[in-house]
């Protein structure tokens, strides 16, 4: 038996709830139900323009075609500036502040032209430096 380390289940130890990595030679961790469940999360895709907000003032703004993915990102990218070192000195910059928050400001197709609507009406702090 083997406990996935997601869902705290046990199951037998087979390719039939969890995978192998045969190249390194070890069993995955999560069963292959929480890994699905996991991998499908990014599915809702949410087109739009987001924001990542310390309080009331706005830090930045941005837009993605897939805005639950680019918010993970940013906030993996923060705790570990080194990810991204085209953005490293933003990420630094984010490492500052206590208590970010992440809003989805809108769900657009459009949300290239919404992304520079929100940056002059927000006039958030780091957009203004092309980071």
């Amino acid at each position: 038996m083997k406990a996935c380390t997601k869902c705290k289940n046990n199951y037998p130890k087979t390719t039939e709830f969890f995978a192998f990595h045969k190249k390194r030679g070890y069993w995955h961790s999560w069963c292959r139900q929480c890994t699905y469940e996991n991998t499908n999360k990014w599915r809702n895709k949410i087109q739009g323009v987001y924001g990542i907000y310390e309080g009331n003032e706005c830090l930045y703004v941005g837009e993605s075609s897939q805005v639950k993915a680019r918010i993970s990102f940013h906030k993996s990218a923060i705790k570990n500036p080194q990810w991204c070192p085209q953005k490293f000195d933003f990420y630094k910059k984010l490492q500052q502040h206590l208590n970010l928050s992440f809003k989805i400001l809108e769900e657009t197709d459009n949300h290239l032209e919404r992304e520079k609507y929100y940056i002059n009406k927000l006039k958030p702090k780091y957009n203004a430096y092309g980071l």
